[in-house]
């Protein structure tokens, strides 16, 4: 299935992004205690602030790009935030961090573990926030599409 390779390579792009992101470095966050991704096991930290990662596969069977089948989504990266009085800038800030880490270029193709092509085709769509009654949600898709050549 190539859903699970281009989830695995979004998942690494990320996570590398994340582990060298001001998320690590200012606030002392790591992979495996903030960073909720599909797959493993996660329990929220008790300051209750974490990342998650998340696909949103949107598959049209009669889409095509250069001729083959093409799948196609929305990556989407979610900050669970637990409001202080500082605001929103600290976690927008890093949020900011994390994303240029990712280096994305309408024209660059990861290869997937299976040989196929993902291309993230935008820049990354800021969401802006959600507030609730107990946190702030910040959300950042990516659009992505994959073929196999």
């Amino acid at each position: 299935m190539i859903e699970n390779d281009i989830l695995k390579t979004l998942n690494g792009m990320s996570i590398a992004a994340f582990n060298a992101s001001k998320f690590v470095t200012q606030l002392g966050w790591t992979d495996k205690t903030h960073l909720k991704v599909l797959g493993r096991s996660f329990k929220p930290p008790s300051s209750a602030c974490y990342l998650e990662l998340f696909n949103i596969a949107n598959g049209q069977s009669a889409s095509y790009w250069d001729g083959d089948g093409v799948a196609q989504g929305n990556y989407r990266i979610m900050l669970h935030w637990v409001p202080d009085d500082k605001g929103v800038y600290t976690p927008g800030e890093c949020l900011d961090d994390l994303i240029s880490r990712l280096e994305i270029k309408s024209k660059v193709y990861y290869p997937t573990n299976d040989g196929a092509k993902l291309q993230i085709y935008n820049d990354p769509i800021p969401s802006g926030w959600i507030e609730g009654p107990s946190e702030l949600i910040f959300h950042v898709s990516l659009p992505y599409r994959c073929y196999r050549p």
